[in-house]
């Protein structure tokens, strides 16, 4: 939600600048390369949403009847695979911030097993509930 607002803000920025400064002398003489930073910054702003989208989309996480994948992607070209078997896991944890997660149903899930195996900690994960369920009734 914040990563939202923000971008929200930084698409309104330059039209509440350019609005601040059209009434300037000088605004003629500098408006065209004004407009070419302004296109920059939206060209940024898109790459940007991008990257954030695509990875968002690629981390994965993967439920069958003998272990729990998990694929987080840390780059374009960077991912780390981890996997922990349904016997080792001792405790799920399902964590849902505000009001809005609570009404989109989304949430971070945290998993944790026996042994030397670190924790599986997956945030923003839709219907966090119903994945604890699905793994607790595939571990019994």
């Amino acid at each position: 939600m914040p990563m939202l607002v923000t971008l929200f803000i930084l698409i309104l920025l330059p039209f509440i600048v350019c609005a601040l400064i059209e009434k300037e002398i000088w605004w003629h003489d500098f408006s065209s390369l004004y407009w070419f930073l302004v296109a920059v910054h939206f060209l940024v702003l898109w790459i940007l949403s991008f990257y954030s989208i695509t990875m968002y989309f690629l981390n994965t996480l993967v439920v069958t009847n003998k272990r729990v994948i998990e694929n987080k992607q840390d780059g374009f070209f960077k991912y780390t695979m981890n996997e922990m078997e349904l016997e080792r896991i001792q405790d799920i944890t399902v964590k849902v911030f505000g009001p809005l997660a609570s009404f989109l149903d989304f949430g971070d899930i945290e998993i944790q097993s026996a042994g030397t195996t670190n924790k599986f900690y997956l945030s923003r994960f839709p219907h966090p509930k119903k994945i604890k369920e699905t793994i607790m009734g595939l571990k019994i």
